[in-house]
This record gives structure tokens, sequence and C-alpha cells, in this order.
């Protein structure tokens, strides 16, 4: 309540929603620069797979339409558009992270960019791994044994995203805040945020599934507004982790 956070997770949510769709272009384009179109369409949809419900219609839809015709220099000023849309999303978590450790901005423009510029590629990286990851695990598996390794590879899946998902947000706490910290500093905040990230997610989708009147209420926008209550949630869970880490963080020597 002293930070504000609902309050700051609702700004947060602006900015990605700003920043969400022209980072999904620049992922396209650079995988459209590597591999064929009808591929790239394939591990998007492998990707949407393993998204929240909430993202995943939205996310195919704009993938089928960034596929679904040949982009001439889609990797010049669109790509530059997307990049600088993502690097000022993931920069506008830096005052966050600092509000929610009660520290002040000291450091110079560029070098926050810089680390956000970072953070996008790495995020970048991190969301074609994984979508290659959900198109050959079960390729694999067939593979390997056939039938029975399926059902392992479907039980793996999920703790292995959660994994994922504790490195991607442990890396947030420890890059993006005006804070020197270490590996076990950022550990509980990471775990903790993830797991009740996971809950709210599972939550809300069983809410949305089963009692859920958006598209009554909202219309045509009832995806939109899930989507978007959804990253509220998600922004919130991110902050929950750094104010833990905040208020297991040792004083500084005085």
């Amino acid at each position: 309540m002293r930070n504000k956070l609902t309050d700051a997770a609702a700004a947060l949510t602006f900015y990605g929603i700003l920043a969400l769709f022209p980072f999904i272009l620049f992922i396209v384009a650079t995988a459209g620069a590597i591999i064929r179109p009808d591929q790239v369409q394939a591990l998007g949809a492998a990707l949407a797979r393993d998204a929240p419900p909430a993202l995943a219609p939205i996310l195919l839809a704009r993938l089928a339409e960034l596929t679904s015709r040949p982009r001439v220099g889609v990797l010049t000023f669109s790509a530059l558009a997307a990049v600088w849309s993502s690097t000022s999303g993931v920069a506008s978590l830096v005052s966050v992270l600092n509000s929610a450790f009660g520290v002040s901005e000291e450091r110079p423009l560029w070098k926050i960019y810089s680390i956000a510029f970072a953070v996008m590629l790495g995020g970048t990286f991190l969301a074609l791994l994984a979508a290659v990851v959900a198109v050959v695990a079960p390729t694999a598996a067939v593979q390997l044994g056939g039938v029975s390794w399926r059902p392992l590879t479907g039980w793996l899946r999920v703790p292995a995203a959660t994994c994922l998902m504790m490195i991607v947000w442990g890396t947030i706490y420890y890059v993006l805040p005006n804070v020197k910290q270490t590996v076990r500093s950022i550990l509980p905040g990471s775990v903790v945020g993830v797991l009740v990230w996971l809950a709210a997610t599972l939550v809300f989708s069983f809410y949305v599934s089963h009692f859920s009147n958006f598209g009554i209420t909202y219309g045509a926008l009832g995806a939109i507004v899930i989507l978007l209550f959804w990253m509220w949630l998600s922004s919130l869970a991110l902050m929950l982790g750094a104010e833990i880490n905040a208020v297991l963080r040792p004083p500084p020597p005085s």
C-alpha cells in the first residue's frame, strides 16, 4: 500500500501493452530472417499453446497477419520501431522496481536503455527457444520411444516453463533496479513471485472459462479486457516479488 503497487501495476500494464505487439513483430522479423514464414507460424502456434489463455488467441491472430503475406524490409523501419517500443517497455520497469526497493535512479539514461535493450534481446531469444522446444519436444519423444514418452514431456513442460520464468524474473530483479544484489538475495522474490503469478493465472483462467461475463459486458472488447486484466495481475505478481526481495534485503552498512 505504501508503494501503491496496484497503481504502479496499472501503469506497467499500459507500457506493457504498448510494447507487446511490437515485441511480437520483432520476434517474427528475427525468426523470418532465418527460417521460412510457414515455419515461423508453426513456431508461433506452438508458443501460443503454452501462453496464457488470455494471450493465446490475440497472439495467434497477430502471427497469422504478420506471416500471411511477404513483408519487404520488415527488419528495417518496422523492426527499429519495434525495438524502440519494446526497449521502452522494459525501461519502464526500472522506475517501478526502484520504487519497490525505495531507491532513486542515479544511472545515466544511456545505461538504463542499454540494459533494457539487452533484457529485451534476451527475452526474444528465450521466446524463440521456448517455441523451438515446444515444437521439437513432442517429435523427439516419438523418435525416442513412441507414445510412452508423450505424457512425460507433457508433464515436464510445466516445471520447465516455471524454472524458465524464475530465471527471467530473477534476471529482471538483478539487472534493472538501481541496487547491488546477489543471486541469493533475488531468489525468494523470484520463486514466490512466479508461484503467485502461476496461481493467479490458473484461478483467473478458471474464472474466465466458467463464470466470466466479459463478453456480455464489454462485447467485442472482451478479449482485450481479459488480456489487460491478466497483464495487470502479472505486473502485480512481478512487483510483489520485488517487494519481497526488498524486505529481505539486508540494510546497507552504516
